[in-house]
């Protein structure tokens, strides 16, 4: 496994959370039988009860998980500590001191995961509608085209642009044609499925990677979106239409490229033929 891999892995919020709370139990018991089996107190094994707690806060935003992280970390070393026969006195305050110590490691770990996912989420996200930008539509359809060629199948991209949309916005403003295209990607959300990928990859074009559709039904899909996408704009108080073109492919494509360049092609095809129409190939 490479650096970069490991890297990858080591982000916040990227590793199965019951998985790294399990394996943090078990490191939190682990270094309070490794402070008992060394024995010598002053060597202060308990401070390494940060390490678990701070991975727990980076992985996991269940705060029962905090809290049994915590008081188990915590009760351990009372135990230890009382096994020493260290004095009541210096065991409350080391407890309290501890205590805090862990409630600021798993703030600051809780603050670094949602940070990192809000940063890695505009990374991949189109700022004005919400949909995936090209680079993370690019990936998402590499890993269907690497799918598609282990185990079969049949994958879809659909491509949608709008019919006249510089008119839409030399007559009512770009304040307008942003809703318009905010407008766009909800139609597209609700015409669609979960499993789909929906990206705006320029001005006013939207692609689509559906996993596991076959022609006919990406072209009812396509329909119902064009259909939607009419009353849509109907309904926002100007008549917008989109033309949208969809490819299906049996065998893996030779790139992503390729792929898109296909469905665009289709897609202008739709446009070519006047818009407010779709064309599958």
């Amino acid at each position: 496994m490479d650096k970069a891999t490991l890297l990858q892995l080591a982000a916040p919020g990227k590793l199965p959370e019951r998985i790294v709370f399990a394996a943090s139990m078990v490191t939190i018991v682990a270094i309070f039988l490794a402070n008992v089996w060394i024995g010598d107190p002053a060597l202060r094994v308990y401070v390494l009860y940060v390490l678990p707690l701070l991975a727990i806060g980076m992985q996991s935003a269940r705060r029962g998980y905090y809290l049994a992280g915590a008081v188990t970390a915590l009760s351990l070393e009372a135990l230890s500590f009382v096994y020493f026969g260290i004095p009541v006195t210096t065991l409350v305050g080391n407890i309290v001191l501890e205590g805090l110590v862990a409630i600021l490691c798993l703030s600051v770990a809780d603050t670094a995961r949602v940070n990192y996912l809000k940063v890695l989420n505009l990374a991949r996200t189109d700022d004005l509608t919400g949909a995936m930008n090209r680079r993370a539509f690019v990936r998402a359809a590499a890993q269907e085209i690497e799918r598609q060629a282990r185990y079969g199948g049949e994958f879809s991209i659909m491509m949608l642009d709008l019919d006249d949309f510089k008119g839409l916005n030399d007559k009512h403003g770009h304040h307008i044609g942003d809703q318009a295209l905010r407008n766009l990607a909800e139609a597209i959300r609700n015409s669609t499925r979960r499993s789909d990928s929906v990206a705006r990859i320029g001005g006013d074009e939207f692609v689509v990677l559906m996993p596991n559709t076959p022609k006919a039904a990406c072209a009812s899909i396509c329909q119902q979106l064009r259909r939607a996408v009419a009353e849509g704009m109907k309904d926002s108080g100007y008549v917008v239409t989109a033309s949208i073109g969809s490819v299906t492919f049996g065998q893996p494509p030779e790139s992503v490229d390729v792929a898109l360049r296909a469905a665009d092609a289709a897609m202008y095809c739709a446009k070519h033929e006047g818009g407010d129409r779709v064309v599958n190939s």
